[in-house]
């Protein structure tokens, strides 16, 4: 046994479910609502397939990941387990098992989701993720799910007391979804757990649901993801887009070619324009930085300049001074809880100041 388990049972992860009253529900029954994600043969995803496949094998393999993926529902259940099938090879250095393939449960209390319990993967995973979180009493209890960031969720089942009824949770003050359009950080690299992403603070702040199209490493603007994007009934486009452009001078062909196609289907919905928040270390990155951000404030003083009116934009290079450079990343690069947080913020304050969701 791991000497930590040995003497602190704090971090036992309970794994083996013996409930004899408990009963398993597909996530995809009516009582469950699922946000953030479609689903083709109980397996969920972000994109159509159609789309996925057009854009690029990184998006097509990636769009099978959860990152965004909500299920929400009510129960007087005295616990709440899960039942599913993972990618157990899907290992990064960068990110814990929990940000990984774990799932994070929230309560909604008087309107406010509010932080429970997790689901934790295993340090060795394997094929099947059952997991179950326990309550003190039978009281009925608005629950959100959070899916894995970087894993897929195969054949979800959510486990209850056999005596417990289950339905549709509380919705959303704000319907239609903030999207978000951007590399691994929006993808959630490297949130400790999903919930930590810097989508679900803007999320929970502001009571409104929202798409995850980060996918890392593979987010390049390219012509297809723009029509999508474009095509995409939403709130709010957060154009989150510099980290996957290999170059400046890719970002810079690119870049503004993704703001216009989106605006010429979508001329009045609010766009929120992000230069990535790195902490470069030397000088040639301190160079590439500063040349991909006035590429991307170029797009932006553009936009101004033709008359839009609905555009924001946010200076990645501010973001982190809300907490200190030095303590908001992992590498210099993908974020940490703290630095998820202060992206958060940065986004919440454009909403709120300009009533975006008003």
């Amino acid at each position: 046994m791991d000497q930590i388990l040995k003497y602190d049972k704090n971090f036992v992860t309970e794994t083996t479910i013996e409930e004899q009253d408990l009963v398993y529900i597909d996530s995809h029954d009516s009582h469950f609502d699922v946000y953030g994600l479609m689903c083709t043969d109980g397996v969920y995803h972000r994109l159509s397939k159609e789309v996925a496949e057009k854009v690029s094998p990184g998006v097509k393999g990636m769009n099978f990941n959860t990152p965004g993926g909500r299920i929400r529902f009510k129960t007087n259940s005295k616990y709440v387990a899960i039942h599913c099938n993972i990618n157990a090879d899907q290992v990064n250095g960068h990110i814990s098992a929990l940000g990984r393939s774990g799932m994070d449960m929230y309560l909604v209390e008087n309107g406010e989701q509010i932080y429970y319990k997790s689901f934790i993967p295993l340090h060795k995973l394997s094929d099947t993720f059952e997991q179950i979180i326990r309550f003190p009493n039978n009281n009925e209890r608005d629950i959100i799910i959070h899916l894995p960031l970087f894993n897929c969720c195969k054949n979800l089942h959510i486990g209850v007391q056999n005596t417990a009824y289950i339905k549709n949770g509380s919705e959303y003050k704000y319907k239609k979804p903030v999207v978000f359009y951007g590399s691994s950080i929006t993808h959630g690299g490297c949130a400790s757990r999903p919930g930590n992403a810097y989508e679900n603070y803007v999320s929970r702040y502001f009571d409104t649901d929202f798409v995850n199209l980060g996918f890392s490493g593979a987010c390049k603007a390219e012509q297809p993801m723009c029509d999508y994007l474009a095509a995409l009934d939403m709130s709010i486009f957060v154009m989150d887009y510099d980290h996957n452009a290999p170059t400046p001078e890719y970002l810079e062909s690119t870049h503004e070619n993704l703001y216009k196609a989106f605006r010429a289907k979508q001329p009045d919905t609010p766009i929120i324009i992000m230069s990535k928040t790195d902490v470069p270390r030397d000088e040639e990155a301190v160079i590439n930085t500063a040349k991909r951000r006035e590429i991307i404030l170029k797009t932006y003083n553009n936009a101004v300049a033709s008359g839009d009116k609905n555009v924001y934009f946010i200076d990645g290079q501010e973001v982190f001074k809300l907490a200190g450079f030095a303590d908001c990343t992992v590498d210099g690069c993908h974020p940490n809880d703290l630095g998820f947080w202060c992206m958060g913020q940065a986004v919440i304050k454009v909403i709120a100041e300009n009533k975006l969701l008003s």
